[in-house]
């Protein structure tokens, strides 16, 4: 857990020394989280509708919000239930659900805060994490103009939504719709 933490600490301070346009190249989002999930060796698919969205990033990071969006789900919930990839409109999404008890309204925007363990703050016994891996998701997002929010997951549990703008020369084509599962 110390070993974790320190990486995680590492990482942060690695934010604040900004994203450099150099590292951001385009990346096909479905195939960056299938990536992930393969390394992972995780069972739950990609619901991932053509055509797949093309974003402008730092490889590393973004590899490294996918990861932590599922450590998250992991740890907190059982592990996720459905990973999407798709476009809507200008922008890119990822959703990482789960079925687990949810997150409540008044700590959705506090969980992306350092150190922050939402509801089990300052219980160290039943979680491992040191609430460093959705603030590290906040600030890597936030630096190549993404966002991260929770919502409701239909039929129970959370949904943690990315939104990423489009790579700029991505063509404009219709966009596809998920299937809302889970």
């Amino acid at each position: 857990r110390f070993h974790r933490m320190v990486v995680d600490l590492l990482e942060i301070s690695r934010v604040h020394a900004g994203v450099d346009d150099r590292d951001l190249e385009p990346c096909n989002l479905k195939d960056l989280v299938e990536h992930v999930l393969e390394s992972r060796h995780e069972t739950v698919a990609i619901d991932a509708p053509g055509p797949h969205p093309v974003v402008r990033a730092d490889r590393r990071r973004l590899d490294r919000v996918v990861a932590n969006m599922l450590d998250n789900a992991e740890r907190h919930a059982g592990g996720a239930v459905r990973v999407a990839v798709y476009r809507s409109g200008s922008r890119a999404v990822l959703e990482v659900d789960d079925a687990g008890p949810g997150v409540p309204r008044e700590l959705r925007t506090q969980v992306f805060e350092r150190f922050s363990r939402g509801a089990k703050s300052g219980d160290r016994s039943q979680t491992p994490g040191s609430g460093l891996g959705l603030a590290l998701v906040y600030e890597h997002l936030r630096r190549i103009n993404g966002e991260v929010r929770i919502e409701d997951r239909p039929g129970g549990g959370s949904r943690f939504r990315v939104d990423l703008p489009l790579a700029p020369d991505t063509p404009d084509v219709e966009e596809a719709t998920p299937s809302l599962g889970g």
